[in-house]
């Protein structure tokens, strides 16, 4: 494992890997143990990537983190994100890619800015936005209908009758409902104020300031309130719910260093080639 840290912190640039290249088709594909494409150095995807851990220990690199991935890990991956996750023998795991217009064909926005993007607007993908903060391991129950959900999809896929997209589309999406099903909590101020790295009565007195609302108004606005949602809005609440905060927070100190916001050093970085 010490080898596979080394390679996931080395400084070459990662390939950029396409959906042609993983998958016999450019919108989806589902592959396991026995036919997934080696990968052992850390990479990026140019489309959604989730990882299913069915069997084996192994590790997450993902980011500037480690994750661990333990059997009934559910591992997501946002387009052109670095990742790596080392094959241990004897493991037992299914990937699944899908393109942005498969997964979400209503949502316009560059993929380079899904990482920003208000939570309210495609709460499919908070498990992408928030993998570095959380690990998503399932329960038995839960664990088992994700098996019967990928064996549906790789069946549909193989096929690709009439409505097997939608099939697939649905089961992808019940996958990820599995998740904020097993990670869902009700956010609070305090949740908020300790991901904001503030007191509760600070964090209420600046969202009032800036918004004009309180928290609860803020988030019956957002009709966020009555609906359970994972841990990780906790940080999503910092940067969707008071703007004025993160950019403080975050942003400033990021332009600060390289004179640039985040998504426009990503654009940046993707635009200059390595080498």
């Amino acid at each position: 494992m010490k080898a596979h840290a080394a390679a996931a912190r080395r400084t070459a640039e990662p390939c950029n890997y396409r959906m042609a290249e993983h998958a016999l088709r450019e919108d989806f594909g589902i592959r396991d143990q026995d036919t997934a494409l080696p990968n052992p150095v850390p990479h990026r995807h140019e489309y959604f990537q989730i990882h299913v851990q069915l069997q084996g220990q192994t590790r997450h690199f993902i980011g500037g983190t480690c994750r661990p991935v333990l059997p009934g890990t559910v591992c997501f991956v946002l387009p052109f994100k670095t990742d790596f996750i080392p094959t241990v023998a004897g493991s037992r795991y299914c990937i699944l890619n899908a393109s942005l217009g498969y997964l979400l064909p209503a949502l316009d926005i560059d993929m380079l800015e899904l990482e920003y993007m208000p939570i309210e607007r495609a709460p499919e993908l908070a498990p992408f936005r928030f993998q570095e903060q959380l690990d998503f391991v399932l329960s038995d129950e839960h664990m088992a209908r994700v098996r019967v959900l990928c064996e549906a999809m790789a069946a549909e896929d193989w096929q690709r009758a009439p409505g097997s997209t939608i099939m697939v589309r649905g089961s992808l999406l019940q996958l990820i409902a599995l998740v904020w099903r097993e990670y869902g909590t009700p956010l609070s101020l305090p949740d908020a104020a300790t991901a904001a790295h503030l007191s509760p009565s600070y964090l209420a007195h600046l969202i009032k300031r800036e918004t004009g609302k309180t928290f609860v108004e803020l988030l019956t606005t957002r009709r966020l309130a009555p609906t359970p949602r994972t841990r990780s809005l906790q940080v999503a609440a910092t940067r969707d719910f008071v703007p004025a905060l993160w950019r403080t927070c975050c942003e400033t100190t990021k332009t600060q260093r390289c004179g640039r916001l985040p998504f426009q050093s990503r654009k940046t970085s993707m635009s200059t080639p390595s080498g």
